[in-house]
């Protein structure tokens, strides 16, 4: 999940099922608790900060082991402002990527192959 600041409210990202009934109310409570702790009061209006629709449906994955993947691209792409336009059929190709960030640190990742 993510909290959106500018929509005041909270984004779900899951690539296998739907939001614990506690996300917004842990979201909200965390928001208030830092605000509180940074700011010295209370966040004014959190208690109508909710769940944000996506978009588009949130990618979903069909196996059991790329969550992973599917959690970085969310939090890559959100960041970013972009769409969340990627699915199971890319995992080979994103993971490529993600692997080749991280132990190269280059994004040019095909070069690597």
């Amino acid at each position: 999940g993510a909290i959106d600041l500018k929509a005041r409210g909270f984004r779900y990202f899951d690539s296998m099922m739907s939001p614990h009934p506690n996300f917004v109310p842990f979201l909200r409570r965390y928001v208030d608790d830092e605000h509180k702790a940074k700011k010295g009061g209370p966040m004014p209006d959190i208690e109508s900060w909710d769940l944000l629709p996506p978009a588009k449906p949130v990618p979903q994955q069909q196996n059991g082991y790329d969550c992973g993947v599917f959690t970085c691209c969310f939090a890559e792409y959100f960041c970013a402002g972009r769409p969340l336009e990627f699915g199971q059929e890319d995992m080979r190709d994103l993971r490529l990527r993600l692997a080749a960030r991280l132990v190269r640190a280059d994004e040019n990742w095909r070069d690597a192959m």
